[in-house]
């Protein structure tokens, strides 16, 4: 596969699926492999508010091992004042959970 042989990971979004795939399987459903089985997924998403049970506009990233995680880290040295405006008023987003945007 050219992502495996040029080390280019691939990030699967299970946004909608994510939470029944898996039960759909042991189910007796044929699923195609879609997840960690499968060499060279490097990263999955799902949206824990869709069937998780949590708040809107949750989601989670796994990744397949601390090292690939690792890069999702930083740290802020300088805070700036900021004002909390939303970017977009998507269906699946609330005002609350909206980024804080820096005001320059």
């Amino acid at each position: 596969m050219f992502r495996l042989q040029f080390d280019i990971g691939l990030h699967v979004d299970c946004c909608l699926g994510g939470f029944v795939l898996p039960f759909a399987k042991e189910l007796g459903y044929e699923i195609p492999p879609f997840d960690f089985s499968l060499p060279g997924v490097s990263s999955m998403s799902a949206d824990t508010h869709k069937y998780g049970f949590a708040i809107k506009g949750t989601s989670v990233v796994l990744f397949r091992n601390a090292e690939l995680r690792r890069h999702m880290y930083f740290v802020v040295t300088e805070v700036r004042r900021t004002n909390c405006l939303p970017r977009t008023h998507a269906h699946t987003r609330t005002r609350e959970l909206a980024t804080c945007m820096p005001r320059w």
